[in-house]
């Protein structure tokens, strides 16, 4: 009988700790809105290039014409007041987002090349979300 109580008492215990175990009291149902923005960067010679943001939020895309991006190269080569201002505009459409409760969730970067005479565009998306 002693032997009977021990074991019974040891799988008591081992149904208490499957159950309470693996159950999670804080589970995580929040639910997220999600917005992308996309910057395209152009790499063209002479600055004949094209660069601009695109913000695609619920399924809705639309051209972001309140941010200029320049094209990296000018005729003399590649210009770092442009690749700078660039920098300066991409920054502020990242505090801009965050002040609006938007959270920087992940970024995705990738360079396009149509041949190697120094045309290309530079493709970065930002994908944020917010908690319903």
């Amino acid at each position: 009988m002693k032997h009977f109580n021990k074991l019974l008492i040891g799988l008591t215990a081992l149904v208490i700790i499957a159950v309470f175990g693996f159950s999670n009291p804080n589970e995580n149902n929040t639910k997220y809105e999600w917005k992308q923005v996309t910057t395209l960067e152009s790499v063209v010679g002479a600055g004949f290039g094209r660069s601009s943001v695109i913000e695609t939020v619920n399924g809705e895309t639309k051209l972001l014409n309140d941010y200029e991006l320049n094209n990296f190269f000018s005729a003399a080569g590649i210009n770092m007041g442009n690749v700078q201002s660039n920098e300066n505009t991409i920054v502020r459409i990242i505090t801009e987002n965050e002040s609006d409760g938007w959270e920087l969730f992940s970024i995705t970067s990738t360079a396009l090349n149509t041949d190697t005479k120094r045309q290309g565009i530079f493709i970065t998306r930002h994908l944020y979300r917010r908690k319903i």
